[in-house]
């Protein structure tokens, strides 16, 4: 597909979602075209078109093993098992990243839901002793079920772990939308 053709894609869109054949330009008397709801995807899908073709959008270089944003719906939201017991934000990814078609949707990072947690309040960041960053709970945290507990590494180090009890797991969850729509919100900004 070149540009020619997504201009006349776009035309055609809009030629459609106004009632008219694109290719005879008589009105249509098709009912399911013409129901409101093909109308505003129709119009929807025309205003995307024209949004790339203000951008310059170039369809003859789109890598296609590009894999869609994260996102899940409400229906794969549901499937989504929760743990009794509190766990790590790493393995609560990993159960949320089950729901979803990984050869299609990139995964969900347990470093998006941290960094949205920590603007939100309920972790900050703290620097140990040999400079190392990591996130501690706030006061905030233990209305949504955090909590942390302390582990020693093969060195001896000692270093807290933050736990997700359901209650949080369930919060996350809720806000998954908020979560990843920064990502999303750069693009919605463009188109």
């Amino acid at each position: 597909m070149n540009i020619d053709d997504l201009v006349l894609l776009h035309k055609n869109l809009e030629l459609l979602a106004d009632g008219f054949d694109p290719k005879t330009g008589y009105s249509l008397e098709d009912s399911i075209l013409n129901s409101s709801f093909n109308k505003r995807i129709l119009k929807d899908a025309a205003v995307v078109i024209d949004k790339l073709l203000k951008l310059d959008f170039n369809p003859t270089h789109i890598d296609n093993r590009r894999k869609y944003a994260f996102y899940l719906s409400e229906e794969d939201k549901a499937k989504i098992e929760f743990s009794d017991t509190p766990i790590s934000i790493s393995a609560f990814c990993y159960k949320i990243n089950e729901v979803i078609d990984k050869s299609k949707m990139k995964r969900l990072q347990a470093v998006q839901i941290t960094s949205w947690l920590e603007k939100e309040g309920y972790l900050r960041k703290s620097t140990s002793e040999g400079g190392k960053c990591f996130k501690v709970l706030t006061e905030k945290s233990s209305t949504i079920g955090m909590t942390s507990i302390q582990r020693t590494s093969a060195y001896g180090n000692t270093y807290d772990v933050n736990l997700y009890s359901r209650e949080s797991q369930k919060f996350i969850v809720d806000h998954l939308n908020d979560i990843v729509l920064r990502e999303t919100s750069i693009i919605e900004n463009v188109l």
